[in-house]
């Protein structure tokens, strides 16, 4: 194979396993996107439940004006009191809320405010509700876990507010028709977010109150309670995703579709661009994994010269050879890895052979064949010394007619005792005659012309002893007798 050939093979190879892994990168890029996109989708999809409870309270205290008739300058709760003698009220608020689940947090605001409430008797509708502000906080914050606890104090003039609102009664005449009442009122105000693992989800909002209500206007009193938010009652906060989930399953849907779509474009870009030598090393490598164990390959090229070969056209029959002959199945790859020859060789000089070629490799091959020119492509120049030469003594058997030949031989040790035939192409040559012959060097693998010297002149032979076609001789160099 050329060197340019050479080049154009490994460079269309080397492009094509960069579009491969380019192709193969961009697949596993949008598998990474698609199972993040599920794994987004299934985490928004599900709702946890947090489990809370809630508990409210107020106490308070009545600080008397000095008088005559109490001993006490303050009294508790539940009790009924005299309005003139009453000076202030001490009044505690207290709100909590326990969440068992750490994976929450809270926002939260609350106040206390002051309202005169004047209502009709009849209908019971609100004739005047001034308020008065007395504790502000906003947006505070409470983290994840544990307890929310608000606990606020506040002292509040009785006489004061009794006083706005006796005022109002007698200024429009309707103490008869009409109720006051001074309502003091905790409100809260909570915005509880679930966390799942670092996501924000859907808010819970609630709102809640704890009032105490006291009559003003009138000769005697009492304080009553009230609370909006369930004491020691389990509820459930109910997270679900703040982001609509069905978008994630829509992208999800979309990056499998693409994965699809990629993934046979890669099968496909594999498949059709696979060339010559791809396929051959497929096939090679598969039969060599099948048969590792029953071949033994070889580094050097076998001389078949001598051979009768006989090709065998599926590996299971070299198998069946194998085992009836109880010889080794011999593996041999040229260097350009275009050509594999699996061979089994016998004592009867009979060669079984299997070929694996790339498929355009005789037409590869053929064009580096050298054009004809009185010029060989190399010359072995080794002076042949004849008496060092062993001639064969076992020649080939006559006939009368047949193909004509000539027998030659070789000066090199591992030629010993053999005898090769060559066409005489015209010539007539004697035994001892030295000739000019092409070979093919196994060492380098190039074709090339040496010197060889004659052992047979010329002969005919049954055309059956040939085992390949002959190659013709080039030219006598120097005759025995000269």
């Amino acid at each position: 194979m050329s060197e340019a050939e050479k080049k154009r093979r490994a460079e269309y190879q080397r492009l094509r396993k960069n579009r491969i892994w380019i192709q193969a990168a961009v697949i596993i890029l949008i598998a990474v996107l698609l199972i993040a996109s599920c794994i987004t989708y299934f985490r928004l999809s599900k709702t946890d439940y947090i489990n809370y409870t809630q508990s409210s309270t107020v106490n308070y205290k009545v600080h008397l004006k000095e008088n005559d008739m109490f001993d006490e300058d303050i009294l508790g709760p539940n009790m009924t009191y005299i309005a003139n003698v009453i000076d202030k009220l001490d009044v505690d608020f207290s709100y909590v809320m326990d969440m068992q689940d750490t994976d929450a947090a809270h926002t939260y605001s609350y106040g206390i405010v002051a309202k005169v409430l004047i209502t009709d008797n009849k209908t019971g509708n609100v004739i005047h509700a001034p308020e008065y502000e007395l504790v502000n906080a906003e947006n505070l914050k409470k983290k994840s876990g544990g307890e929310l606890k608000i606990r606020e104090s506040v002292s509040i003039d009785y006489s004061e507010y009794d006083k706005i609102a006796t005022e109002f009664l007698n200024v429009y005449d309707i103490r008869e028709e009409a109720t006051a009442t001074l309502v003091l009122t905790l409100n809260v105000d909570v915005t509880s977010r679930c966390l799942s693992s670092g996501i924000t989800t859907a808010n819970g909002d609630s709102s809640y109150n704890t009032s105490l209500s006291m009559p003003l206007a009138v000769q005697m009193t009492s304080a009553q309670t009230e609370a909006s938010a369930p004491n020691g009652e389990t509820q459930v906060l109910a997270c679900t995703g703040s982001l609509n989930p069905m978008i994630f399953k829509v992208i999800a849907i979309v990056l499998f579709v693409v994965e699809l779509i990629l993934a046979g474009i890669l099968i496909a870009f594999i498949y059709l661009t696979r060339n010559h030598d791809i396929n051959y090393a497929i096939k090679v490598k598969k039969l060599m994994n099948n048969y590792k164990s029953y071949i033994q390959q070889i580094k050097n090229e076998f001389d078949r010269e001598g051979y009768q070969i006989l090709y065998v056209s599926q590996f299971s029959e070299m198998m069946e050879i194998r085992d009836t002959i109880q010889s080794p199945i011999l593996m041999y790859e040229n260097e350009d890895k275009t050509r594999a020859e699996f061979f089994i060789t016998t004592n009867t000089k009979i060669l079984y052979l299997y070929e694996i070629k790339v498929e355009d490799y005789d037409e590869i091959y053929a064009q580096q064949l050298p054009e004809e020119s009185d010029e060989p492509e190399e010359l072995i120049e080794e002076d042949l010394v004849l008496e060092e030469i062993d001639y064969v003594d076992e020649i080939d058997e006559e006939t009368d007619d047949g193909v004509e030949v000539i027998g030659v031989v070789w000066p090199e040790k591992e030629h010993k005792n053999k005898i090769y035939r060559y066409d005489p192409n015209g010539e007539t040559v004697y035994d001892g005659d030295i000739v000019l012959v092409p070979s093919r060097d196994h060492h380098s693998n190039k074709d090339i012309v040496r010197k060889a010297a004659v052992a047979h002149g010329n002969h005919r032979v049954d055309p059956a002893m040939l085992k390949h076609p002959l190659k013709k001789i080039i030219s006598v160099v120097k005759r025995r007798h000269e």
